[in-house]
């Protein structure tokens, strides 16, 4: 017995990672991100050991708010130490 798509299971990690994800972009960055990762990736096993009864749908958006999180909060950290590097050069 077969289960069609649209009757799968969101697991537990995906939505997890869902909402850290979105945390992560919003209201606390690095720990959201780091927490969006690791349940978005735990997810994606989980759905390998179970494919008829999960999808990944929330865990793969997770995921990649995840890195986004963190290459903006990488990328946040660059600018403020160029900053101060260059008004530390112009004093």
């Amino acid at each position: 017995m077969t289960t069609a798509p649209g009757n799968l299971e969101h697991p537990t990690s995906g939505i997890l990672s869902l909402i850290f994800g979105i945390l992560g972009l919003v209201v606390i960055p690095v720990i959201g991100a780091i927490l969006a990762l690791v349940f978005g990736y735990q997810c994606r096993k989980e759905v390998a050991a179970e494919p008829g009864r999960y999808r990944d749908d929330f865990g793969r958006v997770g995921r990649v708010l995840g890195w986004i999180g963190l290459v903006l909060t990488v990328l946040g950290v660059l600018v403020v130490l160029a900053f101060f590097g260059i008004l530390a050069a112009s004093l």
